[in-house]
């Protein structure tokens, strides 16, 4: 009982060139095969199998990209001797990354709920997508109220080399992507800022903070007017996944609701003082 190949189907050959970028063939050692951060979870379990007990774990690997796999491990017997170990491999990561996001969507709306200041939540927001993609180094901007720029509202991991030099960003296509998105109110996906026309004002205190793309998706109210963005840096160059914009998308709606929340709010207590 051990970690030799003996019989595989097509979906397992399949998962394991996908995510391990691994060819398999029968005969062949597994556990030598595979990465040894996998390996290292995964031969407790294999361990259990053979003492016939039924085990599972989900774990995360770190390779190209964060993905998460639930392993299960099966005992064969034959005349009630272990004589080997059926085990499924299953990509689970579309699934834990969008009970991830129900969970922190559900934590940052109890956190508003309680009145919290809107950076603080803001930042809960952000370091939570960061957390499901870690790849990312998220912010957010809002309009300023008496000017047509943007000024941070979060950046909890942005290094202040950064927004300490950028202090606000002009709404206008020519100041980076946070000014592109804002003047046209369209989402700007720089896979590459060593290219893209925008970054040229920005472009040299952004190589020299390690960003090489960035996003910036605009914060738009019920009323058609542009309230902030919502972006994030990558410090290699890079490609929006489905992924990616489906959870912008989600994000940018949630950012809207806590900016609605706070003009309402300073209407209600303004109107309050007026009356006093």
């Amino acid at each position: 009982c051990g970690g030799e190949l003996v019989m595989y189907n097509e979906n397992f050959r399949s998962l394991m060139k996908t995510v391990f970028a691994l060819d398999c063939h029968e005969g062949m050692d597994l556990i030598s095969a595979v990465p040894e951060s996998f390996s290292q979870r995964w031969i407790p379990l294999l361990n259990e199998g053979c003492l016939g007990k039924k085990a599972s774990h989900e774990m995360a690997l770190e390779l190209c990209e964060i993905i998460h796999v639930e392993v299960a491990v099966n005992p064969i017997f034959k005349e009630e001797v272990v004589t080997g170990v059926s085990f499924f491999v299953r990509d689970i990561t579309n699934k834990w990354r969008m009970s991830a996001w129900e969970s922190l969507e559900t934590r940052v709306l109890e956190q508003a709920y309680k009145s919290s200041s809107i950076s603080e939540v803001c930042d809960t927001l952000l370091l939570g997508i960061q957390e499901i993609c870690p790849q990312m180094t998220c912010y957010i901007t809002r309009k300023k109220p008496d000017a047509m720029a943007l000024e941070w509202l979060s950046s909890p991991s942005l290094p202040l080399s950064y927004t300490g030099l950028v202090a606000e960003i002009p709404i206008d296509p020519a100041n980076g992507s946070c000014g592109l998105s804002s003047s046209s109110m369209k989402p700007v996906l720089v896979s590459n800022t060593m290219q893209h026309r925008s970054r040229d004002i920005v472009r040299d205190v952004t190589i020299l903070n390690g960003f090489y793309a960035c996003y910036s998706i605009p914060v738009i109210s019920r009323e058609g007017k542009i309230m902030g963005t919502l972006g994030a840096y990558f410090r290699q160059v890079h490609e929006c996944t489905d992924f990616e914009m489906s959870l912008w998308l989600k994000a940018v709606n949630l950012v809207g609701i806590l900016m609605d929340k706070e003009l309402t709010e300073a209407e209600n207590r303004k109107r309050s003082k007026q009356l006093d």
